[in-house]
Order: C-alpha cells, then structure tokens, then sequence
C-alpha cells in the first residue's frame, strides 16, 4: 500500500490504481461468512484487513477520478458504501464522480447527505454549492429547449393562428408529387384533386 500511496503523491495515477486493485483482490474472500474462522478466532486481524481494503477502494475511486474514469470510481465508492453507508469519504468522493458524469442531481443528493452526517467538511460544502448552480443553469437550458420546441409545434400545428400557408413545411418541390403545394394544402385536397 505504501508503494501505490508514494505512485499516487507522484502522479502517477494509473500505475497506482493497479496496485490498489492488486491488494483488493489480495482480500476478495472477505465477504464470505465463512471466512471469520480462517482467521482463527482474530477477529482483529480480520477487521484490520477489511479496512485495509476499504482503504484501498477509495483510493481506487480517487485514481479514476484524476483519470477522469468516473464509472469506474462510482463503482469502488458503492462498494465502500455498501460496507460503511455513512462514509464521508466515500460520499464525497462518489458525488466527484457524478459531478465528472454530469449527474447533478445524484451529486447533490450525496453531498446533502455527507453535509447532514457532517457539516464541517468546507470541501463538500463548496462542491454542493457547486453542484446546486451547475444543476440550475442544466435546468434553465432544459426548459428553454422545451419552449423553443413547443413554440415550433405551436406555429407549425395547422389549428394556430401563426400557421399560414407560406411557412408550412412541403416533401419536396416535385410538382407531380403535390403540384409544389404545402403538406397541409396537398392533406386537404382529395386525392382525385391532386391527380386531376
């Protein structure tokens, strides 16, 4: 661990999330209920050991998010939150991940919930503070798409007043297929008068 830990202050990220996932699956038999007896009867050196992997989990979550591999972060973090459901580092470390996937409202979920279990931690704060305006400019976008979508519609829709001949949509300018006249005209025409 002390080797992936000095690969990580170096920068070297990549190199150090492998020997993470090494030591994890150097513990990968800690989850079977059986396995507390292969310990014989130290349970402390059994804890020792989940918490070691732990560890390692949120350092992996902490090498993909500097490799901008946020599935793969958010996947460690559930493992550790699944294990310990009120880990601030787990949380806040998921709510990155999210926040790189540009799932605004899940990150402010977890951050609003990191913030309830402890309110002192400024980081989280600031992220949440960030998430909250970054999730409101996503639903300003959002909402004026829908307008411009729904203004489209409205003076398209032949029932509007806005509707006119001049600016209804043709097929195409193929005078035997409509005689060049707009969709909603050539609708309205039978089709014996369109042949004719």
């Amino acid at each position: 661990k002390a080797e992936a830990n000095r690969l990580f202050k170096e920068g070297r990220f990549r190199l150090s999330r492998q020997r993470y996932e090494e030591i994890c699956d150097l513990f990968h038999h800690l989850d079977i209920p059986k396995v507390k007896d292969r310990f014989l009867g130290k349970y402390e050196l059994w804890q020792e050991c989940r918490k070691l992997r732990l560890d390692c989990r949120l350092n992996i979550a902490a090498c993909c998010i500097k490799l901008q591999d946020s599935s793969t972060a958010k996947e460690a973090c559930d493992l550790v939150l699944k294990q310990m459901p009120e880990n601030t580092k787990a949380l806040y470390r998921r709510a990155q991940a999210q926040m790189q996937q540009r799932d605004f409202v899940e990150a402010c979920k977890d951050l609003r919930r990191l913030l309830d279990i402890d309110p002192t931690i400024q980081e989280a704060r600031r992220l949440w503070e960030k998430a909250v305006k970054q999730r409101k400019d996503v639903d300003q976008q959002q909402k004026k798409a829908l307008k411009y979508d729904a203004m489209c519609r409205k003076i398209l829709d032949d029932r509007s007043d806005k509707f006119t001949l001049d600016n209804a949509p043709t097929f195409h300018d193929d005078p035997e297929y409509h005689q060049g006249r707009p969709v909603c005209e050539s609708m309205k025409l039978g089709k014996e008068q369109l042949e004719g």
